[in-house]
């Protein structure tokens, strides 16, 4: 009997979250996602990963809202930090501390094939023929 009240809980839990996916309209977004992570900076990436598991708490305008913020919010503390060390430097103006910043890279990118959502295909490494498992040598 216990075997047939823990089916029934899993079975439950699995149409909680079939509800779940219907009612948010996850399941078409599914495409969409894996097209922003795949051309998104990896720190924006990296970002929506850590927030992920609040989506659940949010509809997907609100949560999308929440991760621009926090973006937003690492933006400034990155000008933040640069002004503090040209404030450290002596700098006293906005215009000499925006002409002291080195000029900023361009975003990081996860490359073509690599990290979650390529194409089910994993992270894009092959076994080696003829590599062995085993580190240390056979006596």
């Amino acid at each position: 009997m216990q075997k047939l009240h823990t089916y029934n809980a899993t079975l439950d839990g699995r149409q909680w979250r079939h509800k779940l996916v219907v009612a948010r309209d996850l399941l078409d977004d599914v495409h969409e996602q894996i097209e922003i992570e795949r051309i998104a900076p990896v720190a924006e990436v990296a970002a929506r990963a850590r927030l992920r598991p609040l989506a659940r708490f949010h509809s997907a305008a609100q949560h999308e809202e929440l991760v621009q913020s926090v973006l937003k919010q690492q933006g400034m503390a990155l000008d933040l930090r640069h002004l503090q060390a040209a404030a450290a430097k002596g700098i006293t103006s906005l215009r000499e501390a925006e002409a002291s910043r080195p000029p900023r890279p361009p975003p990081a990118r996860l490359p073509a094939g690599l990290g979650k959502g390529s194409q089910g295909k994993g992270t894009g490494h092959r076994k080696v023929a003829g590599a062995s498992r085993h580190l240390l040598p056979r006596a």
